[in-house]
């Protein structure tokens, strides 16, 4: 996934480059930076950081709609 980010970062990162001093050039170039900031900050950020992060503190909340079969391994038998 990462590397699939990066390249989709690449990709929006060349709209950079691609405005040129045309009409509406710097709007492109700023779209481009925008974009790529943005894809980025998602493969390093979101899915490796926050998206764990969250699902370690819903606990078994996280799988709501479906019911676990299994006894989650976090929980202590204490606790239970």
């Amino acid at each position: 996934m990462s590397t699939a980010g990066l390249i989709l970062g690449g990709t929006f990162a060349g709209l950079a480059f691609a405005g040129g001093s045309a009409s509406g050039g710097s709007q492109i170039q700023q779209i481009g930076y925008g974009v790529a900031f943005g894809v980025v900050m998602d493969t390093f950020v979101v899915r490796t950081i926050l998206v764990p992060a969250f699902v370690v503190r819903l606990g078994h909340w996280n799988w709501w709609p479906s019911k676990r079969s299994q006894p989650d391994p976090l929980v202590s038998k204490e606790a239970a």
